[in-house]
């Protein structure tokens, strides 16, 4: 009964299987049969569609981007009293708006320490502070943002000079109510200090016209020349000359330069007597002063950066102020200036100075038409430092005057002078040297033949001269002989000359020679040579003795004598 039961049990259990294997076959055949049903239909009347489409749709990020141009760096130098500069913009590239703040950071050098920073903000001055603590909170950024900064040295210590300070501005930005956005740049800068302390030689004087322009004797110029490779302020400068004969001489002022003149680096600086409308220069001076009066002996001329009394700012000196000027030429027709060599050396030597030869090239600083003034104002000096040709100028004027086509230079001894000067310079027994013998002459004065060999260069300049139309009307040389002498052309006693002549106010007699150069000391012989002379181009006792070199006007250290005749100008 047991075993029955048991096999009966088991039957059930594998019916029950088989019937449950059975179920699920059959579901599945009928899940699939409605699946292949279903994905065989398309579309019917009960399904529902819609579509729609976006375009031009963009998706961006906001941006936070400002940018700083390449500027140029502080200039010029800073000096005790000259400040340097930057200009600095500031653009904005992004989208956001910002705000920022700037600072100075790295700086470097002992001059930093010195340098005080004023910042000015689209040209309102916003502050100033030490370049080390420079920072300012410049708020929201509104176009344009220009900004100037400057530096300004607070001490004149000298050794500042020649000193370097490098920094960098930081400018931060950040966006307006925050969120994250921050952009920073950085500009780095240079300061440089420049020279100050003005010392001996810095500034020299470099050219002087002493004798005037043709037919124009006040037309004279003083050319100053920097050298240095910084500009120099002259604001209160004083030049001064010699005045008096002997014994007598001392020194006076000419004229304080005004505020605000200065001089540039390797640079010129020319003070006139007259502007260049007036005067026969073809260049602006610098510096127009009616009280431009040089000597033509005993020239001596002196520079000085501030008060001329005070010994210690004497900054150069121009000839040694006895007799004849060391350089340059007055003749009767050519005027050459007295040129400073191109290393200056010492000023009161004949060394350190040549006449202006260079007749071609000098051209361009004269006005058209001019023939017979020749300087190089207000630019490099380009002669030759030696005076061999100055005897080549002197024949050329001698053929030319024999020709008596040109009038000669006649220059009034009186020349510059004023009422005050005139008493001062009045040559007395007791200004003149000690053993000096004052003797009044009158004498017959003749003209020499005696021949010159011009150099190879000659017809070239003969040539020139001659291109050149005639601005005379083509006087001849009776007519020039004709005109009056002036009752002032005596010449002065020259220091430390024992037994030299001081003619009266007497007019000389003169002889009309054919083919010869008239010499009256109407043609102001002094300026041109002093009437008679002996070998050493000093005024002599022999007429006769005088050849036509000397008599053209007198050569000592290649030099013309000035021949002041009366009074010294």
């Amino acid at each position: 009964m047991e075993k029955l039961k048991r096999k009966n049990q088991k039957r059930n259990k594998f019916l029950a299987i088989r019937n449950s294997l059975l179920r699920i076959t059959v579901f599945l055949v009928i899940v699939g049969l409605n699946w292949a049903g279903l994905s065989a239909v398309i579309e019917t009347l009960a399904y529902f569609n819609d579509t729609e489409n976006s375009s031009e749709n963009s998706l961006s990020a906001a941006t936070l981007d400002f940018s700083i141009p390449t500027t140029p760096d502080f200039s010029p130098s800073v000096t005790p009293t000259a400040t340097s500069s930057r200009n600095i913009s500031i653009i904005n590239d992004g989208i956001l708006g910002f705000q920022y703040t700037v600072t100075t950071t790295n700086a470097t050098g002992t001059l930093c320490d010195y340098l005080n920073l004023t910042a000015n903000l689209d040209g309102s001055t916003v502050g100033t502070w030490s370049l080390t603590s420079f920072n300012y909170n410049a708020g929201q950024f509104v176009a344009p943002e220009d900004w100037q900064f400057v530096a300004t040295l607070t001490s004149d210590d000298p050794s500042l000079e020649n000193q370097t300070c490098t920094f960098d501005f930081i400018f931060d930005g950040v966006q307006i109510g925050g969120f994250g956005f921050y952009d920073q740049e950085i500009i780095s800068n240079t300061i440089t200090s420049g020279q100050w302390v003005v010392k001996a030689g810095d500034v020299v004087i470099n050219e002087l016209m002493w004798m005037g322009s043709y037919k124009k004797p006040e037309d004279e110029w003083i050319e100053l020349r920097n050298m240095t490779s910084y500009p120099i302020d002259l604001s209160g400068w004083q030049l001064t000359r010699l005045i008096g004969f002997g014994v007598g001489k001392k020194e006076k002022l000419i004229l304080t330069i005004s505020s605000g003149k200065t001089i540039p680096a390797n640079g010129y600086f020319l003070i006139s007597n007259f502007s260049k409308d007036n005067s026969r220069i073809n260049v602006d001076p610098d510096l127009v002063d009616s009280a431009v009066s040089l000597r033509n002996r005993n020239l001596q001329v002196k520079l000085y950066k501030g008060d001329w009394q005070d010994p210690t700012n004497l900054i150069d000196t121009a000839d040694d102020g006895q007799g004849r000027p060391l350089a340059g030429w007055h003749g009767f027709l050519f005027h050459l200036s007295m040129e400073r060599n191109d290393v200056p050396g010492d000023g009161t030597l004949a060394s350190s100075w040549h006449t202006c030869l260079d007749f071609v090239n000098s051209r361009i600083y004269w006005d058209p038409g001019d023939k017979f003034n020749l300087g190089t104002p207000g630019a490099p000096n380009l002669s030759d430092e030696e005076d061999a040709n100055l005897e080549y100028y002197i024949q050329l004027e001698q053929e030319l005057l024999a020709e008596g086509i040109y009038l000669p230079d006649l220059v009034s001894e009186e020349e510059n002078y004023d009422e005050e000067e005139s008493i001062e310079e009045e040559v007395t027994e007791d200004s003149l040297e000690p053993d000096t013998e004052i003797i009044t002459t009158t004498e017959e004065i003749t003209t020499s033949t005696e021949e010159i060999t011009p150099n190879e260069e000659s017809p070239t300049i003969e040539e020139t001269i001659n291109e050149i139309p005639d601005e005379t009307g083509g006087e001849t040389t009776e007519d020039v002989i004709e005109e009056p002498a002036s009752e002032s052309n005596t010449p002065a006693p020259e220091e430390g000359s024992a037994n030299e002549e001081v003619p009266t106010d007497e007019t000389p007699t003169v002889e009309e020679q054919s083919a010869t150069i008239p010499e009256n000391n109407s043609f102001n012989q002094g300026d041109g040579g002093e009437g008679t002379v002996d070998g050493n181009g000093e005024a002599g006792e022999n007429p006769e003795s005088a050849n036509s070199v000397e008599t053209a006007g007198e050569i000592s250290s290649g030099a013309g004598d000035s021949g002041e005749n009366t009074g010294e100008q």
